[in-house]
């Protein structure tokens, strides 16, 4: 059994390898990644610093009260040297300046100046106008201070909630976008074993396959053939994650699922693996029992039915506290693979539910196999119409 196992995963591996939907799928997602990690990039880093300058004859000291208004807003500017009023108005028109406070009473930029370089501006000016003010009617230096001095407003934040830990923040991001992943990678590659069944039926090339090996080492072959090249896809994409973390810095810093630890990414495969094996059979189970592809299609609203449960109890935990349900759910084996790995990433799973997930997928695999091997025995070799479930079974 073995040697036709392989025979028939080495077959499924290249056949499926050199497809063009495979390799539009995988270079889509590919493409998706970098695309999704730049726009992050984009809105994570710093905002750019704008540039101003003073000029002409406005009260001493304004170009210090620009900067030290901004640092008290908490706007990054940059004073720029301008020998002369024409000079700072070249600057702002060519662009190498955003806008020039001239005479201490008149802003120059191209368009309205943005509403931070307007604060700061209007905010130095006003302050130096009193300052000189002060001076005039021969207040002392303390007596100045006190009235230029800002207002210190206290911020007291009512929340109950404490620090935000930006790695339990990542934690609990990517283990829902495991769920996503999951369902995504499952749902496609299960159909490509639905898919490979129902073509053979159409060539009658599993006639003459099942002469040479069983129908378990038929179906065992095809989700191993059609899973490593699963795990390539998986690799393919790690590593075009890794070149976005590398390519967009520190912007998409938030996105580095590496700070997980090597333990989450091990554990998050695993279960690809337990769920693409469990799903793949029985798309492949229900393959068997049509003889068109557009038969096929009609039944992978099976495969989602039984999923979107466990996917949106992950999508409730996500937002609040975690449901009830996720626990119990995520031992029941349809559902471990999405939801197991969302509980171990966020630290909600014990050793012992971990455990009895494993050993339950495992025998529902099991039953799965042998289910869809009498299936598959029953309605192989069967065209025209669909065959129930129930009348294949018998049959095998």
């Amino acid at each position: 059994m073995s040697s036709g196992v392989g025979l028939i995963a080495r077959r499924e591996f290249v056949e499926r390898g050199r497809s063009r939907v495979f390799i539009g799928v995988l270079i889509g997602s590919m493409l998706l990644i970098l695309a999704g990690m730049f726009a992050v990039s984009l809105v994570g880093r710093p905002v750019p610093s704008e540039s101003v300058t003073v000029a002409g004859q406005g009260p001493p000291g304004l170009a210090d009260e620009v900067q030290r208004v901004a640092a008290d807003l908490g706007v990054a500017v940059v004073l720029v040297d301008s020998a002369s009023v024409e000079q700072a108005r070249q600057a702002v028109q060519s662009g190498s300046v955003d806008a020039a406070l001239i005479d201490g009473d008149t802003i120059l930029a191209v368009g309205a100046p943005s509403a931070s370089v307007d604060a700061v501006l209007r905010g130095a000016a006003t302050a130096t106008a009193r300052v000189l003010a002060a001076q005039q009617l021969g207040l002392s230096q303390e007596a100045v201070d006190t009235v230029i001095q800002p207002v210190v407003v206290v911020v007291e934040d009512l929340s109950t909630a404490g620090p935000v830990d930006d790695l339990e923040v990542a934690r609990g991001l990517a283990a829902f976008m495991s769920v996503v992943v999951l369902f995504i990678l499952v749902m496609a590659f299960g159909q490509f074993v639905g898919s490979a069944v129902v073509e053979e039926k159409q060539t009658r090339v599993a006639e003459l396959v099942l002469a040479k090996v069983s129908t378990a080492a038929m179906l065992v072959g095809k989700v191993l053939g059609v899973g490593g090249l699963g795990l390539v896809q998986l690799v393919i994409l790690g590593m075009t994650y890794a070149f976005g973390l590398w390519a967009f810095g520190d912007g998409s810093a938030g996105l580095d699922l590496f700070r997980l630890g090597f333990g989450s990414l091990a554990w998050m495969t695993l279960w690809f693996v337990v769920g693409y094996a469990m799903y793949s059979f029985v798309f492949a189970t229900m393959g068997a029992t049509v003889s068109r592809l557009e038969d096929l299609q009609s039944l992978t609203y099976v495969p989602s039915v039984l999923l979107l449960p466990a996917y949106a109890v992950a999508a409730a935990s996500l937002t609040g506290t975690a449901s009830p349900l996720l626990a119990p759910m995520s031992m029941v084996p349809i559902w471990s693979p999405l939801l197991m790995p969302f509980r171990i990433v966020t630290g909600d799973a014990a050793w012992w539910e971990v455990l009895v997930a494993l050993v339950g997928s495992a025998a529902f695999i099991a039953l799965l196999v042998w289910f869809g091997a009498r299936v598959y025995r029953g309605a192989a070799l069967r065209t025209g119409g669909r065959v129930s479930l129930r009348e294949a079974y018998r049959a095998g």
